[in-house]
């Protein structure tokens, strides 16, 4: 029976040092560094901690490549998620206004710092050779001058020096295209080369093209179509991200063109579904020849406004269609708050049963995908399966969700119409949709109460007795006045 603490076996002392470095972290204390350091065996068990699953995020990112890693650290990681530091976090916490935020706060990096962290990461990815997911988030790119903190070749070449080990892989450019309205296809054929032995793969961005799933034209192309190892399943979730415009929503998008001088290059699509139909036909045609197998599921997700015509009858939509197992369209009740304010979803859970939700809008789209990817407390970003597979998550608990259910102290501002009418009616106005064709793609509009049921009906009486009055006018003003009845149906508009 052990006597003193340094008695515990291995195991137990794993544990303990586990829940040291969560509170360490939440309270910003050193802790647990200075716990690590009191014995050889709390020292190693420390550092496996430290390198077994590693989230970086603002300096951290810095730091993390400017300093040299050791073969024997690199070599312990299994988990990197990766945060690419932004002024969004300051509009949030500190002002509505990015230039009031980038004008109160010093500045913590410059572009430079961002841009110098990225170009070095390739190489520390190349020594983890254990390494099996992968995380790489971007939730906003712009300054107060508009510039973008990261380019996309330097995403191209963190994703092509991961290491073969590689089985999970979530990459968020959110709004990386709003800025480069040209670029190769490069992105999409270095994903395409790593589904081969990708279990789980999730992508939200604006800029996806048809070579995610199949090269160009041979006489430019060097790839061939993505053909996958037979034993490994398959979950792919992409979410293309909407680009709000005066005119509507608009989807950063890439479809080729020849140039003379830089050979193909894809210019962007008007809209999503000019975009997505050639990207589902290229996804299922590599799953019906075989180059896809195993794929338990495939779903690409969009967010379809009404626009100017919003209102309390149309609903904006997060539309999900599934590829695989089986096609169909699912069309989710939504509305999209900004500024921190939260939004609400109307979903089926796996039970099918229809669930109404609100919190923050990225949360909410992890809702409606199935949060197929899940983020500890500690900035963990990790497929379900894989959380819940792997023991050495047992102790790390996720990270607070901004989403909770409706009810009637809880109810969002762009719900609250609904809200009501749905409860005095007594049932459901605005029904999560589903539909077996994929091209029903779109937004929402709610059917009528009973209250509008009724001003419609009167409304209608009231136009079938106009028309009848005007047409005994017209009658009367032939027979009596001379006037020429196609004469008045012109005037009286019919």
């Amino acid at each position: 029976m052990p006597r003193t603490i340094q008695d515990l076996p291995p195991e137990v002392l794993r544990l303990v040092l586990t829940d040291v470095r969560t509170w360490a972290r939440r309270d910003r204390s050193k802790a647990f560094l200075n716990a690590i350091t009191t014995c050889r065996l709390w020292s190693d068990i420390g550092v496996s901690l430290l390198w077994t699953d590693v989230s970086l995020s603002g300096s951290q990112l810095f730091k993390f490549t400017k300093t040299g890693i050791p073969q024997t650290h690199a070599q312990r990681v299994r988990s990197l998620s990766i945060k690419v530091p932004t002024y969004e976090s300051w509009q949030n916490h500190v002002s509505s206004s990015w230039y009031d935020a980038a004008a109160t706060i010093p500045q913590p990096f410059t572009h430079k710092d961002v841009w110098t962290a990225l170009r070095l990461l390739p190489e520390k990815l190349g020594l983890m050779t254990n390494m099996s997911c992968f995380s790489f988030v971007v939730p906003s790119l712009f300054d107060e001058d508009g510039s973008c903190c990261v380019q996309r070749q330097d995403i191209v070449s963190i994703i092509r020096s991961l290491p073969s080990s590689v089985r999970h892989l979530e990459l968020d450019t959110n709004c990386l295209e709003l800025i480069f309205q040209v670029s190769t296809p490069d992105l999409c054929d270095v994903i395409r080369e790593l589904m081969k032995t990708l279990s789980n793969l999730r992508l939200r961005t604006g800029h996806l093209c048809p070579a995610l799933f199949s090269p160009g034209p041979d006489s430019i192309g060097k790839s061939q179509a993505v053909t996958d190892r037979e034993d490994v399943q398959k979950t792919i979730i992409i979410s293309a991200v909407a680009k709000y415009t005066e005119e509507g929503w608009l989807f950063g998008s890439c479809k080729p063109r020849m140039d003379r001088t830089h050979g193909l290059i894809w210019d962007e699509f008007d809209d999503a579904n000019q975009l997505l139909g050639p990207l589902i036909s290229h996804a299922e045609a590599s799953i019906q020849q075989g180059n896809l197998r195993n794929v338990t599921r495939m779903s690409i997700f969009d967010l379809q406004s009404p626009g100017y015509l919003e209102s309390d009858l149309k609903y904006e939509a997060v539309n999900e269609r599934v590829i695989a197992p089986a096609q169909k369209l699912m069309k989710y009740p939504c509305k999209r708050e900004e500024e921190n304010r939260k939004s609400f979803l109307r979903y089926l859970d796996s039970d099918g049963v229809q669930q109404d939700v609100c919190g923050m809008f990225r949360d909410i789209e992890e809702i409606a995908e199935g949060k197929v990817w899940v983020e500890t407390e500690d900035g963990c970003r990790l497929p379900r399966e894989y959380h819940q597979s792997e023991s050495r998550f047992d102790t790390k608990p996720l990270r607070a969700s901004t989403v909770e259910e409706l009810n009637e102290d809880v109810v969002p501002k762009g719900y609250g119409s609904l809200f009501r009418k749905e409860k005095v009616y007594g049932g459901t106005l605005l029904p999560v949709q589903e539909s077996d064709d994929l091209q029903k793609v779109g937004h929402l509009t709610r059917s009528f109460d009973r209250q509008e049921l009724r001003y419609k009906a009167e409304f209608e009486a009231k136009q079938v007795t106009g028309s009848e009055l005007q047409r005994k006018m017209a009658a009367y003003c032939a027979k009596h006045v001379g006037i020429n009845i196609h004469w008045f149906d012109r005037w009286s508009g019919k």
